[in-house]
């Protein structure tokens, strides 16, 4: 086996919505396959920012509509910063109004769902997002 200092680390996402029970469901989604996943969770968007500033994550899951600060602002301002612009943003939302879709792309995301989510399909995409 390879020297720990030699492995390489596993994919960081993070996963932000005020939801518990969403949380939940998505970091159970994430680890359902055989990859070797970190799943770091935030409640908000400002706690967000807060550990993308300690370790940037490689998929950030973000949801739209939060209390504070929402998941436009947070998409606007990591797309802002050279340091994080190219962290991959996948945005989620319960709102299925067309504006929506298009202001968060416009906000720099890279894919949007709306809840309920097809599990199999988010999940897919996110991977597949990630090693893009």
């Amino acid at each position: 086996p390879l020297p720990p200092e030699l492995r390489e680390s596993p994919p960081i996402i993070l996963i932000v919505d005020d939801e518990v029970e969403v949380l939940e469901l998505l970091k159970s989604v994430m680890h359902t396959g055989e990859e070797e996943l970190e799943l770091l969770c935030a409640r908000g968007g400002v706690e967000a920012l807060l550990m993308i500033g300690e370790r940037k994550p490689d998929l950030l899951i973000l949801d739209i509509m939060m209390p504070g600060m929402n998941g436009y602002e947070v998409c606007s301002k990591l797309k802002a910063s050279a340091s994080t612009q190219n962290i991959k943003i996948v945005a989620i939302t319960g709102n299925h109004d067309p504006t929506v879709r298009e202001r968060i792309l416009r906000s720099g995301a890279d894919l949007f769902f709306t809840k309920p989510l097809n599990v199999r399909e988010f999940r897919s995409e996110c991977l597949k997002l990630m090693q893009s």
